[in-house]
């Protein structure tokens, strides 16, 4: 929706109007033909901002379906400080702090697993890696 900055991030990306299911199913045939390229993705499960006290929002479906389906590996990232940097409900602020990116062991699809065994298993990881302070 943003002039230039709008038209560079769709060039890149694999946008998902997720209030549409025509645009959710053809991003993520998209996407998969992404994975197919041997391209790697970033995908945000949990969807948007967790604006919560809790350290993770729930996950999506969709990520954990592609790795099932396409039978690629996850590997989870936890972005630290983000909070600080923009909080929620502040939509011009922004302070200058550090931010940290910690990418965790890959997570392959293990045979006969289902998307929502997957799903839990990384928010778990995830999770843990968050409260138990890395």
């Amino acid at each position: 929706k943003v002039p230039l900055f709008g038209l560079l991030y769709k060039t890149g990306s694999v946008l998902v109007d997720r209030k549409s299911e025509k645009s959710r199913k053809e991003s993520f045939t998209k996407m998969k033909e992404v994975l197919n390229m041997g391209l790697h993705m970033c995908i945000y499960h949990e969807g948007t901002r967790n604006k919560t006290n809790e350290p993770l929002k729930s996950f999506h479906d969709g990520a954990f379906k592609l790795s099932v389906e396409s039978g690629k590996a996850i590997l989870p990232a936890v972005i630290f400080h983000t909070k600080k940097i923009l909080p929620a409900g502040k939509p011009f602020y922004l302070w200058p702090r550090s931010m940290e990116i910690h990418f965790l062991p890959a997570i392959p699809r293990k045979a006969g697993d289902t998307y929502l065994e997957l799903k839990n298993e990384v928010f778990e990881i995830m999770k843990n890696h968050i409260t138990t302070g890395y």
